[in-house]
């Protein structure tokens, strides 16, 4: 792999500018709850929708969440496969709902249930673990999501999900790569792949509820493991720092351009503690 602290990589860093992918057609202003069978709802935006615009929409009685997508009809109807699994863990799920027509989309935008709750606190954290788990074990053998791939398969393809390493540097898909390539040995299984605060609630019944599977994939347990506080080895986060920086390169630039100054400083911190553990 290239040196990580050559002046040629650092340099790159600075000044790279991201590629952009082919602009997909844009979805409609707002979404038609029409076509969910739903009555017409007053719209509010949300936060936490980085890649795409999140709205609540809110009726009589009832709310959803609408967001726009860019996800083929493949991969979504691929998340009804973890529906069955994440509520044998004991998760509440919240994934798009099919319209009247059977579709999984309507003019590029997703409807979901509204899950209310609050934000899991530190507390609830090896409780959360454990069920993440338990649904990691729940999936194993399970399909890979079409147009996704693992980390370990990015050794020899290019694009997977929103990664695209033909439009990166060859400096950083070498790196990327490198840290692929220290990935440990352990059984696949169906990942969140996205798991910050702002997408597990603990409902008011005690339940948690994953949102968001946007990202979610067949890859290994230990990226799960790691957004949840797992300290893991320096070689394991480099490589989730990786398919961050991979996925963020083409949607996310500025982000982009900040996790690979990450990655250059993770790799180095990896190969010196390799070093000094094999020296000892």
């Amino acid at each position: 792999m290239p040196s990580t602290s050559s002046p040629a990589c650092r340099s790159w860093v600075r000044r790279t500018k991201a590629a952009r992918l082919h602009a997909a057609t844009p979805p409609s202003e707002t979404p038609d709850p029409a076509a969910w069978g739903l009555p017409d709802f007053s719209f509010e935006p949300l936060s936490g929708g980085h890649r795409n615009t999140v709205l609540r929409g809110v009726g009589p009685g009832s709310a959803y969440v609408f967001k726009t997508t860019t996800r083929s009809p493949q991969q979504l109807a691929w998340l009804a496969r973890v529906k069955q699994p994440a509520l044998e863990a004991g998760f509440v799920v919240a994934l798009p709902q099919r319209t009247l027509s059977g579709a999984v989309a309507a003019a590029g935008w997703t409807m979901e249930p509204w899950v209310a709750g609050t934000p899991p606190g530190a507390g609830d954290l090896p409780r959360l673990r454990t069920a993440i788990a338990s649904f990691h074990r729940r999936t194993i053998g399970m399909p890979q999501r079409p147009g996704f791939a693992t980390a370990r398969a990015l050794l020899t393809e290019d694009r997977a999900g929103d990664v695209d390493l033909s439009q990166m540097p060859d400096t950083l898909q070498s790196m990327c790569r490198a840290a692929w390539a220290m990935l440990p040995e352990e059984q696949s299984c169906v990942i969140h792949a996205d798991l910050n605060p702002s997408n597990i609630l603990v409902t008011e019944a005690g339940r948690f509820a994953l949102l968001d599977w946007d990202e979610a994939r067949v890859d290994l347990p230990l990226f799960d493991r790691l957004a949840l506080g797992e300290t893991g080895d320096p070689q394991a986060r480099c490589a989730a720092l990786a398919f961050e920086l991979a996925t963020c390169w083409c949607i996310e630039p500025k982000r982009a351009h900040r996790l690979a100054r990450m990655l250059v400083d993770a790799l180095e911190a990896a190969q010196d503690g390799k070093g000094a553990h094999d020296a000892g």
